[in-house]
């Protein structure tokens, strides 16, 4: 019989890693993580920067499926904190401002009408009533998240991960995988010196998926992320988290997101300029310093859709995320291997719902099955092969 040193291997103890790793362990299964970096967490990943933002309606998760996991996540935050000890999850309210028409937001409207989430439609008296630092414009329409606010990234994961070992879980941190082989009865994971079998594999690699899954479609890209200051004392009790709440915006063809700084001394406000900001396939060609080339849309965005904030930035920084070509994420089993499952390419919108996940990934990994409709994640979808 061959040995096997976990039941489950973790590639990436990050954003889906740490959860998975989690929810592994409470249900009794030995795991070992393999992190690439000093420590868990750290500030190289994705979830770097202090604050990533929560919605409990689905935005930019476009499944069918994406309801009840978007929906089921403020739970799984109030569990994890319960659990942990640890506040993670700040209620702050939330709002998706996008022009009328469309695609997301109309799809948002019709789910607030037949009552499938709970969110508020606002005016635009209403909004300069509430929220008079934002610059609106006459076509644009505006949901309110009541439960929407702001995530503690890295505490999150250090929350997740600490429970995994308090369980019996193993990190290896400074610890890159090289590669993996798969047979019929479990994997064998190769590392720098050193080889690990595990009866099931879980690779949750972020933006380094596409060296560790040849063929996968999807991109490293940087974000880029700046804090900005408001211009006065009058401004700064508009910014703080009991007045100001996150957002995520669509203007004139640019989306971005922001909110309050958790101490409430800065609003932190990124978008999406991916064409000048930059993607590749390995993350070793992407640079992690920002650039003035970097921050002059955001800055420029900023004065459009904002108020009270002064447009050069006080603090800057450059992670890395993965993006897969169509924005949804790669969940199921890689090339039809019952070994090997993939939690992957996020594009961005996975730290909100990354606790449901991890109980997406320890459903296929313990059982093969889940309760939640993940067809539209799939892997299986971009898989071109002869």
């Amino acid at each position: 019989m061959p040995k096997f040193d976990a039941d489950v291997g973790v590639v990436g103890v990050g954003t889906v890693g740490s959860m998975a790793m989690m929810e592994l362990t409470r249900r009794g299964a030995s795991v070992l993580g393999f992190e690439r970096y000093w420590s868990v967490p750290h500030d190289q990943a994705a979830y770097g920067g202090e604050s990533r933002l929560y919605r409990s309606i689905p935005h930019l998760e476009l499944g069918a499926g994406d309801v009840r996991i978007t929906a089921d996540s403020y739970d799984a935050w109030r569990q994890l904190e319960a659990e942990s000890g640890r506040q993670l999850l700040m209620e702050c309210g939330g709002l998706v401002i996008e022009p009328s028409g469309s695609p997301a937001v109309e799809r948002l409207l019709g789910l607030i009408s037949t009552g499938a989430i709970d969110a508020e439609v606002l005016s635009h008296e209403q909004m300069a009533e509430r929220y008079p630092q934002f610059v609106l414009y006459p076509e644009d329409r505006i949901v309110f998240d009541p439960r929407g606010g702001w995530l503690r990234p890295e505490l999150a994961v250090a929350a997740a991960a600490g429970l995994s070992v308090e369980r019996g879980a193993r990190i290896l941190t400074g610890t890159e995988v090289l590669g993996w082989e798969s047979d019929r009865t479990g994997v064998t994971v190769q590392v720098s010196g050193a080889e690990y079998r595990v009866r099931k594999l879980v690779v949750s690699p972020g933006g380094w998926a596409t060296e560790l899954l040849p063929g996968l479609r999807a991109d490293a890209q940087r974000v880029v992320m700046a804090w900005y200051t408001p211009r006065s004392a009058q401004d700064t009790e508009l910014f703080g988290a009991d007045r100001f709440p996150s957002f995520t915006r669509t203007h004139r063809g640019e989306f971005s997101f922001g909110g309050p700084t958790l101490e409430g001394t800065m609003v932190k406000v990124s978008g999406a300029y991916s064409e000048i900001w930059g993607h590749a396939e390995k993350v070793g060609e992407l640079n992690r310093a920002p650039g003035a080339v970097d921050l002059a849309p955001g800055r420029a965005h900023l004065t459009e859709i904002l108020r009270g904030l002064d447009p050069a930035p006080a603090r800057t920084g450059v992670w890395i995320e993965s993006n897969s070509h169509d924005a949804t994420a790669m969940l199921g089993h890689w090339r039809g291997d019952e070994n090997i499952i993939v939690a992957t390419s996020f594009s961005g919108y996975g730290f909100k719902i990354c606790p449901v996940i991890g109980q997406i990934v320890a459903d296929l990994t313990t059982s093969g099955i889940t309760k939640y409709d993940i067809t539209h994640m799939d892997p299986a979808r971009f898989d071109t092969r002869s």
